[in-house]
C-alpha cells in the first residue's frame, strides 16, 4: 500500500530552489528515488510504493532529507527579505524531518529547522545508546518534546506560515 509524501521545506519561503529530497526507512535505506523540489511551489511529492523489502508497503519511522548542493538562493529570509542559500556550493547542506508512517495515503510533511533539531537530538541519544535504527516510540517522543518547547502540537505536520510571502 502506497503513501505519498508532500514535502515542504521551510526556513523561509522556498521558491526557485533546486534542492533534492530523499526518503529513508528506519535503517537508513532509501524508500524511493530522489526527487527535486518543484521550483514554482517549493514542494516535492514522493510516492513510496510496495517493494521487495516491503511487499505490503512500508510502515514505521521515515526520515526525509532536503539536500542543497548549489550556491543559488533557496529561500527568502523572513526578517531581511534577502535571498539565502543553504549550501556554499562546495558542501552539501541537509535539513531533515522524521516521523512515523502508520497507514497509506497522502501525508503533508514540513521539513524545517525545528524538525532538524528533533532529528539531531534523537540521533545524539541513539549514538549514546549505540543504536543505528530509528525506534518508532523514540521518534514520537523526540518530535513531541521539541514540539512542546516551541508550542507546536505536531512539528512535522504543522505547516509553517511564511510572513513575507507577499514580498516574493
Amino acid at each position: 500500500q502506497t503513501f505519498s509524501l508532500i514535502t515542504t521545506p521551510a526556513a523561509g519561503l522556498f521558491i526557485g530552489a533546486q534542492s533534492t529530497v530523499r526518503v529513508k526507512d528506519a535503517n537508513g535505506q532509501l524508500l524511493a528515488a530522489e526527487v527535486t523540489l518543484d521550483p514554482m511551489t517549493g514542494q516535492a511529492t514522493i510516492d513510496v510504493t510496495p517493494s521487495q523489502d516491503y511487499p505490503g508497503g512500508y510502515r514505521g519511522p521515515v526520515l526525509i532529507e532536503v539536500i542543497d548542493t548549489d550556491p543559488a538562493p533557496d529561500y527568502i529570509d523572513e526578517f531581511t527579505g534577502e535571498a539565502v542559500t543553504l549550501s556554499d556550493g562546495t558542501t552539501a547542506y541537509v535539513m531533515r524531518a522524521i516521523f512515523n508512517v502508520a497507514e497509506p495515503g497522502e501525508i503533508n510533511v514540513t521539513v524545517s529547522p525545528v524538525t532538524e533539531l528533533a532529528v539531531t537530538k534523537l540521533e545524539e541519544a541513539m549514538s549514546a545508546a549505540g543504536s543505528s535504527t530509528y525506534d518508532p516510540q523514540q521518534v514520537a517522543d523526540y518530535n513531541a518534546g521539541i514540539g512542546k518547547i516551541f508550542g507546536l502540537q505536531d512539528i512535522v505536520r504543522t505547516s509553517a506560515t511564511v510572513v513575507n510571502s507577499s514580498l516574493v
